[in-house]
């Protein structure tokens, strides 16, 4: 289970080592603050740089049975540190919300870059930490490259920022050009290719051809590239979404 433990912000570093040098390690599996991966322009390029996804906490995951002796661990902690509480209650975050952040981080805790289209005003994301949630995005920065998304996390809906790459934007009008094959080629054309051609199936790409690129997450779901507007982009699909047809 996951508990959350608040510290001043700034003092995250110091206080992890500070409660691993306290704190028999037996007594928990991980201690981690989340990092959320964000572009900024540096000398004229954009880089991809490391922030805290939520600044001044502190993650631990353990078991319900160890949480007291972490809590008098926390108190040789020279810095302001507190577990959170529900109802004057250390609980950790809800199932439902860890499973959340699961989803969005890889196995370092890493919030990745998310890349995808805007078609109108609606934003289709095809890679990334944000892929199948669209629905929380709650604003955009084309010029940050960044998005402002709703977290439920704490016990409340938290704002938090992620990199967001928009690759291109699009009108509903050349959105229906591209998925009627008018102004796309497909990248299943190329005969000379070798990679399985596969079609797109169910989603907001469905009836696209491309070629299968990887298979990930234990098989569970297929990278595809397709070529859009002349460009070669891996997207990332479902595996129900994908029929292999080479």
């Amino acid at each position: 289970m996951w508990y959350v433990i608040q510290v001043m912000n700034g003092t995250e570093a110091e206080c992890m080592q500070q409660f691993r040098d306290e704190v028999d390690i037996k007594l928990y599996n991980e201690l981690f603050v989340p990092i959320c991966e964000k572009l900024i322009k540096k000398s004229g390029k954009w880089i991809k740089a490391d922030t805290k996804l939520f600044p001044g906490y502190i993650f631990i995951d353990t078991e319900p049975r160890y949480v007291s002796d972490i809590a008098v661990g926390l108190l040789k902690v020279s810095k302001f540190t507190k577990l959170l509480k529900s109802a004057d209650e250390i609980k950790p975050i809800t199932e439902e919300e860890e499973k959340y952040l699961k989803s969005i981080m890889d196995k370092e805790h890493r919030v990745k870059v998310s890349t995808g289209f805007l078609i109108g005003d609606r934003i289709c994301i095809t890679d990334g930490a944000l892929r199948s949630y669209e629905g929380r995005v709650k604003k955009i920065n084309r010029h940050k490259r960044s998005a402002e998304i709703e977290v439920n996390v704490f016990g409340r809906a938290t704002t938090v920022t992620m990199g967001l790459e928009i690759i291109s934007k699009i009108s509903v009008e050349e959105f229906y050009d591209v998925n009627t094959n008018k102004q796309i080629a497909n990248a299943a054309d190329d005969e000379s290719d070798e990679r399985k051609k596969v079609r797109i199936i169910d989603g907001t790409f469905a009836g696209y051809e491309g070629r299968l690129e990887a298979i990930v997450d234990k098989g569970e779901a297929y990278r595809v590239e397709l070529n859009i507007y002349g460009t070669p982009t891996g997207i990332l699909f479902e595996k129900r979404e994908v029929e292999i047809i080479d």
